[in-house]
């Protein structure tokens, strides 16, 4: 009977995120490509590159301790940088916002 209770316990809580849904099934490893977030690239008529980064609101919780969620996400969209080679030079975050619960980052190459 506490079996039941508690996996309808985790169930209720997954339905609220779908990281913990994942964690929840047994499949962490697609915890974490939700986790990930994902990204556009957009480059102007002047060659400037920007690029949008997206996650939701609460995809680190009961992945990352709370400290270190802000690391964890700029190490994502390191990654997303780095993986197409969009900014040689560097890249920095111009903006970030929160938006219809997601986080978003808006961010430029520098140089």
């Amino acid at each position: 009977m506490r079996t039941t209770i508690i996996g309808l316990a985790l169930l209720v809580l997954s339905a609220c995120n779908p990281t913990t849904a994942a964690l929840v099934s047994g499949q962490p490893n697609a915890a974490l490509d939700l986790a990930a977030g994902s990204g556009a690239v957009q480059r102007d008529q002047n060659g400037q590159v920007t690029f949008r980064y997206v996650f939701a609101e609460n995809h680190l919780n009961g992945l990352v301790e709370p400290d270190l969620q802000e690391e964890t996400r700029l190490n994502f969209i390191g990654q997303f940088v780095a993986e197409r080679n969009i900014c040689p030079t560097g890249w920095k975050i111009d903006n970030k916002s929160d938006v219809s619960n997601s986080l978003l980052y808006e961010g430029s190459c520098r140089g």
